[in-house]
C-alpha cells in the first residue's frame, strides 16, 4: 500500500479530506438540507389547508387538531432544515414565499 503524503493526513497522522474536496461535500450536503427545507416549508401550508378542508366539511375536532399539530411539526422540522442549510453553506437560508394560492373552500 502506497503511504499518505502530508497534505493527505492530518496533525494526528489520520487520512483527511483536502479543503477543496470537503468544501464541495459541505456545499452538496449544504443544497440537499435546502431542498428538504423546502419541502418542510412547503408541507406548513398543505397541513394548514388540509385543517381549513376538515373544518368546513365539518371533521371532528380531534381530528382537526391532530392536522394542526401536524402543520407545527412541519415548521419546527423547516427552522431545523433551514438552520443546517445555513451552516452547511456558510450564509443565511430562508424560505421565499410560496405560491399564491389557488384553493377554493365551501361557503
Amino acid at each position: 500500500s502506497r503511504r499518505l503524503t502530508d497534505d493527505e493526513t492530518s496533525e494526528s497522522g489520520e487520512p483527511s479530506l483536502n479543503e477543496t474536496e470537503a468544501d464541495r461535500n459541505r456545499l452538496l450536503l449544504g443544497r440537499e438540507w435546502t431542498k428538504n427545507a423546502i419541502g418542510e416549508h412547503a408541507s406548513v401550508a398543505s397541513f394548514s389547508a388540509f385543517s381549513i378542508a376538515l373544518m368546513t366539511n365539518g371533521a371532528p375536532p380531534d381530528l382537526v387538531e391532530d392536522s394542526l399539530r401536524a402543520a407545527l411539526d412541519e415548521v419546527r422540522h423547516a427552522k431545523v432544515s433551514f438552520d443546517i442549510a445555513s451552516r452547511l453553506l456558510g450564509r443565511e437560508v430562508r424560505p421565499g414565499p410560496l405560491p399564491e394560492s389557488a384553493h377554493v373552500f365551501g361557503r
